[in-house]
C-alpha cells in the first residue's frame, strides 16, 4: 500500500463521528456489516486489544454494548448471516458500468 489507496476497498462511504463531528470515509476507515458472521468474534478481539492498551472504561462499555446489539441483530436475522465474500473483479466491473451509465470516460489502470 502506497498510502494513496483507500483503507476500505469493498465499500465507498462517508461518515460523521457522532461524538466529535469528525468526517471519515473509506479513505481512512473501514466498514463491517452486522450480517458478517465473524463480526462478534472480531469485536471481542478488538475489545481485548483495547483493554490491553489501556482503553478507558467507557470505551470498553461502548464496545460491550455494540457487541450486544450485533449479537441481537444476528439472532433476529439468522438467515442473513454470511462470511466475507469480497470480489474485487466484480467491484471493478460494477464501477465501470456505473461510469458508463453516467457517461464518464473509462480509464485503464495504465492511465493516470
Amino acid at each position: 500500500m502506497t498510502g494513496g489507496e483507500p483503507i476500505d476497498m469493498k465499500f465507498v462511504f462517508s461518515a460523521i463521528g457522532r461524538e466529535h463531528g469528525t468526517n471519515h470515509s473509506h479513505r481512512d476507515a473501514l466498514l463491517f456489516l452486522a450480517h458478517d458472521a465473524a463480526l462478534p468474534e472480531t469485536l471481542r478481539a478488538y475489545h481485548r486489544a483495547c483493554r490491553k492498551r489501556g482503553a478507558k472504561t467507557r470505551q470498553l462499555k461502548h464496545l460491550d454494548e455494540l457487541l450486544a446489539r450485533v449479537e441481537a441483530w444476528q439472532k433476529a436475522h439468522p438467515d442473513a448471516l454470511k462470511v466475507a465474500d469480497w470480489d474485487p473483479e466484480a467491484a471493478r466491473k460494477r464501477e465501470k458500468q456505473a461510469a458508463l451509465t453516467r457517461g464518464e470516460p473509462l480509464h485503464t489502470e495504465a492511465e493516470p
